[in-house]
């Protein structure tokens, strides 16, 4: 009786604030929700340039490498292609919507098979939904909410293994071809899939030592056939290996060792120095 008597407090307790910050997250997407603004602007640009053809071009007739998303310049340039400016604006909303919605969700998900009860679980999720660079950038139209859906997809899969007891080979060419993914839709994934690889080498060697190398294989090949393509086409079609945005940051690291603006860190030589400053 008071274990009930408890957990009513506790759903009480959470469901109130959750349910606000829900409602708050509501209003504030039907304000800047409909509006495409910030990067997404230069992204649009060259989504229309892809879609004609001009691969990497945000001036027709200059390939420049400015964009570190290549996969989300393809899934808008498939937009543009079928409808034009329209269907672009509508369906990169719609997927922006979608994981806006759906990273709360994993993130609950995660929180519950941790240990979380379902009250904090849901009030994780409110407060990751509710961050403000986040919660700006997914609903103005650019890629961010979509790569953080790709790294808790991924762990997600890797959570269900580990609950399964079963590390098997068709949930691992997932796992890793989804942060193959998340590597050409920010660079950022490269850091993180590097460490997600050594957390998972760990289990893999402490409960399946005798397939570690068939594993391996199948992680890396996974996660590379979707890598080595895109970044092949992008240095055959600009002629650099490293978008020029990257470039900046690291010149920039370089002047001020200290800074956080360390821009792709799997590029920079102190990178692991300062993993933990991007650490979740």
């Amino acid at each position: 009786m008071m274990a009930s008597s408890e957990t009513g407090s506790g759903k009480r307790a959470f469901g109130g604030p959750l349910w606000l910050l829900l409602a708050g997250a509501s209003l504030l997407a039907l304000v800047v929700g409909f509006k495409i603004n910030g990067d997404e602007l230069i992204h649009v640009v060259l989504m229309e340039n892809a879609a004609a053809g001009h691969w990497f071009e945000f001036n027709r007739g200059v390939p420049d490498a400015a964009s570190t998303s290549i996969f989300w310049t393809l899934i808008g340039a498939l937009f543009w292609s079928l409808g034009g400016p329209t269907l672009t604006v509508i369906g990169l909303k719609a997927i922006c919507f979608l994981c806006f919605s759906l990273k709360g969700w994993l993130v609950a998900q995660l929180s519950f098979a941790l240990g979380s009860s379902r009250a904090q679980a849901r009030l994780a999720a409110a407060a990751v939904i509710l961050i403000a660079s986040s919660f700006f950038t997914s609903l103005s139209g650019m890629e961010n909410a979509f790569f953080t859906v790709l790294i808790l997809a991924a762990f997600s899969i890797f959570s269900s293994q580990l609950r399964s007891g079963e590390l098997d080979t068709r949930r691992t060419v997932v796992i890793f071809g989804i942060l193959g993914l998340s590597c050409i839709t920010r660079p950022e994934g490269f850091v993180i899939s590097f460490v997600f690889a050594l957390l998972w080498l760990s289990y893999i060697y402490r409960f399946e030592r005798e397939r570690v190398l068939v594993l391996f294989a199948v992680a890396a090949g996974s996660g590379l056939a979707i890598i080595l393509p895109a970044w092949l086409f992008h240095y055959a079609t600009t002629g650099q290996w490293i978008p020029s945005s990257g470039v900046s940051r690291m010149m920039y690291a370089r002047r001020d060792p200290y800074s956080l603006q360390l821009g792709p860190l799997w590029l920079y030589g102190r990178a692991l120095a300062y993993l933990a400053a991007y650490a979740p």
